[in-house]
């Protein structure tokens, strides 16, 4: 969708441990019940990143833009039970933040004003920005 930008992460990701990244963890793309997520869909996004991506859009998805959200500490948490994350990781986190919600408004933007024009959708980039700038006055 935006050309480059998977090489600059790669590139410009300094020693964050990269793995297979979803890269789109949103609730309707999780099977599973209560207790466990035992499935993903929609696997188009996915490539070979840092992992604390697929942490910052998932507290995107699962946090910033629910008004029921999971807390971020708890979201931080269980990821971290299964794979915690190193000092460095920890320390970009906040970065990556920014710039997942810089890349979804930015691709939400595109999706339903370009590619996809769709009156009934044309706001939700305001939705994500809006989060962004809840989240610059109040970070983590």
């Amino acid at each position: 969708m935006f050309p480059g930008v998977a090489s600059w992460i790669q590139q410009d990701s300094g020693d964050l441990p990269k793995t297979i990244v979803h890269g789109d963890l949103w609730p309707d793309n999780c099977l599973g019940d209560d207790r466990q997520i035992t499935a993903l869909l929609d696997w188009e996004e996915c490539g070979i990143y840092p992992a604390i991506i697929d942490v910052a859009m998932t507290i995107v998805a699962w946090s910033l833009l629910r008004d029921d959200g999971l807390p971020v500490e708890e979201i931080v948490s269980m990821y971290s039970a299964v794979r915690p994350l190193g000092v460095e990781e920890k320390n970009a986190l906040p970065s990556v933040l920014v710039y997942s919600l810089l890349m979804l408004g930015l691709w939400r933007y595109v999706e339903h004003h370009v590619r996809h024009p769709d009156p009934t959708r044309v706001h939700r980039h305001k939705e994500v920005f809006n989060a962004l700038r809840e989240y610059l006055a109040h970070p983590l």
